[in-house]
């Protein structure tokens, strides 16, 4: 029984750890979209790009930004299994 809870942790550990790299990697696509729609924004100010295009970039913020909140909360509920355990 020791073992396997053991076991159990170290895999709860694990898919944390796991979990905090994408959230990582999530963090740095929501930083490429927001400096995208910046200089996609700037274009259509100018008229070099379409509504489209903007439209695209902000959806594209706007689902960076829903990944990193989504992923932090997997992050906390695997942290309070952590701690139950």
């Amino acid at each position: 029984q020791q073992k396997q809870t053991t076991d159990q942790v170290a895999q709860a550990e694990a898919s944390l750890a796991a979990t905090q790299s994408e959230q990582v990697a999530a963090r740095a696509e929501l930083e490429r979209a927001h400096v995208t729609l910046g200089r996609i924004s700037e274009l259509a100010k100018s008229g070099l790009a379409t509504a489209q295009l903007l439209d695209e970039a902000r959806t594209a913020q706007d689902a960076a930004q829903a990944r990193v909140e989504a992923l932090g909360r997997q992050i906390d509920a695997q942290r309070a299994a952590l701690a139950l355990a």
